[in-house]
């Protein structure tokens, strides 16, 4: 009897009349009071307060938070993954997987503050689509990003060291200054893209397809270019010290100054490239700019 009496009534202040009960305050009308709440809330302090309170309700609490993660964006949508995380153990978390990619693109400084907070977790984020995303700065290290799309997509100034890209397509990406050393590009497509300034050291680049991209003052000390197709790229002052260039097509290449000392070209092909003024026999380290990011 006692609980039929505590359950709210159609005209209970939770549910009906002007006065909104305090933000801090248990909801008597439960989860539903909560949402009604929420919907009515006119700051978005307010509104994250409440999805706060959505956890004393549990499992439905917890409901209600994929709902927010699946419609909205900015600092409610990272709020509702941030608390959910926090509770949730290794295994629930694998439900959070799949908004990582809505997480990455709504808010990139976000992202990163996530990804210091959280340093050890390993994410495959292989098969994501970040067309024509706007990634600038972002720290995407470490990552299996393979197959996924990034065509036309805003990297510069990233950190994508360590990263598995392979059967990605990054072509007419924007890589500018972005740190992809020790990446796995094999099998990549970067047709046409901007990898100006790159730190593409020990990266792997076999069997890419890198035609009419340009890698101009890069740093491809080490990097592996077996089968490589560089046919029309710009490797203006790139350093190529110690690079494997093994059956690489280089037509029509750009070449001036580019630094070949202990290069492997062994059956490259350089017709019609432009090798003016390369450097064989010494090295020379280029002034490189690093990332401009705050």
């Amino acid at each position: 009897m006692m609980n039929e009496e505590r359950k709210p009534q159609e005209y209970d202040v939770v549910l009906g009349g002007n006065n909104s009960p305090p933000l801090d305050g248990l909801v008597l009308g439960g989860i539903e009071g909560v949402k009604r709440r929420f919907d009515k809330a006119n700051s978005e302090e307010d509104k994250i307060t409440l999805l706060k309170e959505a956890l004393k309700y549990s499992e439905v609490g917890e409901d209600w938070l994929f709902e927010i993660l699946e419609t909205k964006t900015g600092d409610i949508l990272w709020e509702s993954f941030n608390l959910l995380w926090k509770i949730f153990d290794d295994n629930q978390r694998q439900q959070l997987i799949k908004y990582f990619p809505k997480l990455i693109k709504d808010d990139v400084h976000k992202w990163n503050i996530w990804r210091i907070d959280n340093p050890n977790i390993q994410l495959d984020l292989s098969n994501t689509d970040f067309y024509k995303a706007n990634l600038s700065c972002i720290n995407l290290s470490n990552i299996n990003l393979s197959k996924s799309n990034f065509i036309q997509a805003n990297l510069s100034n990233s950190n994508l060291s360590n990263s598995n890209l392979s059967w990605a397509n990054l072509s007419e990406a924007i890589l500018n200054h972005t740190d992809l050393s020790f990446a796995d590009l094999s099998n990549t497509y970067l047709m046409n893209s901007e990898l100006y300034y790159a730190n593409l050291d020990r990266a792997n680049f076999h069997n890419s397809i890198l035609t009419g991209s340009n890698l101009s003052w890069g740093k491809l000390n080490n990097t592996k270019f077996k089968n490589a197709d560089l046919s029309w790229a710009n490797l203006t002052k790139a350093n190529l010290y110690n690079a494997n260039l093994t059956r690489a097509n280089l037509y029509q290449s750009n070449l001036t100054h580019v630094v070949f000392q202990e290069t492997n070209i062994s059956w490259a092909n350089f017709e019609g490239a432009n090798i003016d003024r390369v450097h064989i026999r010494e090295k020379i380290d280029w002034d490189y700019y690093e990332s401009s990011c705050e």
